[in-house]
């Protein structure tokens, strides 16, 4: 069975719109994969530990989701 990583912005955030735009990208992975697939959600707001890298290394597909997640400091820190 596929494994698939959602990075959760919503997570230990208080912005409402975090919470909107997980709510919808939690229902995709159904939509786009039609094969049997896990889906798991790593907080992007709280330190990754180790079982959550392995988790990504593991996954066949992992998708951030959001907008603003994506800066320039992303390129200086490792999952």
């Amino acid at each position: 069975m596929k494994k698939i990583v959602l990075f959760d912005t919503a997570e230990a955030s208080d912005n409402l719109g975090d919470q909107i735009i997980m709510d919808y990208c939690e229902q995709q992975p159904d939509n786009i994969f039609t094969t049997p697939h896990f889906t798991y959600k790593i907080p992007t707001h709280l330190e990754v530990g180790k079982s959550a890298r392995k988790l990504n290394e593991q996954a066949k597909y992992s998708i951030v989701c959001g907008t603003n997640i994506i800066k320039t400091s992303i390129l200086v820190h490792r999952l």
